[in-house]
């Protein structure tokens, strides 16, 4: 912007035009634009050879490109560090092992939305059963059910010292097993099925995310005995 000098006093002073130039300025660095972008801008949008109106959509759109690629990549770190703080939060300490391998997912090319969608073997599972197990809660998505069952941990982890058939430890199995039959609309079957493919999916591998083998067998255990229970009853 090129001032009209005050000969007298040295002052600057600036016309009505330069105003409205700078808060335009002011309002591209607002949303993102730097300065040699904005430069660029003005520069072309004098071209004799270019219209004006041709200038500033070829630029907007070239920034919402480029903002388009910023937010998957927050949206990449937002589900990395939920995944992170979830998986601390099940696990009731921090583990190096897990963190690491969460961390190393941000440049997965798995991402769909700002998440990683678990996948599902058609071999094991027909596709009206992995349509129900695609809306199952992912860690580190914002899914309430996640919250739910983060406080159904930390209430598990303050009952693993009690016997699986206590009273105690049956409410608690009850939970468990009223939360999981809801994540799969109901069907027990293939509630039955999923947790016995991720029990073989597990052997194969030593990380299962916030769980370790003592929480997991704990609530096999308190599971197996509200089962006999209901047999019992039934017998």
């Amino acid at each position: 912007m090129k001032p009209t000098i005050n000969k007298e006093n040295g002052y600057r002073y600036y016309d009505q035009e330069a105003l409205e130039k700078l808060q335009t300025i002011l309002s591209l660095k607002s949303i993102g634009y730097t300065l040699i972008q904005i430069k660029e801008l003005f520069e072309s949008s004098r071209d004799l050879d270019v219209k004006i109106e041709g200038a500033w959509v070829k630029s907007i759109q070239k920034q919402l490109n480029y903002v388009a690629v910023e937010v998957e990549k927050l949206k990449r770190k937002q589900f990395i560090l939920r995944g992170m703080l979830q998986t601390i939060e099940m696990s009731g300490k921090y583990n190096q092992e897990h963190i690491f391998l969460l961390m190393n997912q941000i440049e997965s090319s798995h991402f769909v939305d700002g998440a990683i969608p678990a996948t599902f073997p058609t071999t094991i599972f027909s596709e009206e059963e992995i349509n129900i197990l695609n809306q199952l809660p992912l860690i580190g998505s914002d899914d309430p059910r996640i919250h739910t069952t983060l406080d159904l941990i930390r209430e598990t982890r303050e009952s693993m010292h009690v016997h699986p058939g206590t009273p105690e430890a049956q409410k608690l199995a009850n939970k468990w097993y009223r939360l999981t039959l809801s994540w799969f609309n109901g069907n027990s079957v293939l509630q039955n099925k999923y947790f016995s493919f991720i029990a073989k999916e597990a052997e194969s591998s030593s990380v299962i995310y916030g769980w370790d083998q003592k929480l997991i067998d704990f609530i096999d255990n308190i599971i197996n005995h509200l089962d006999n229970e209901e047999e019992g009853r039934l017998n």
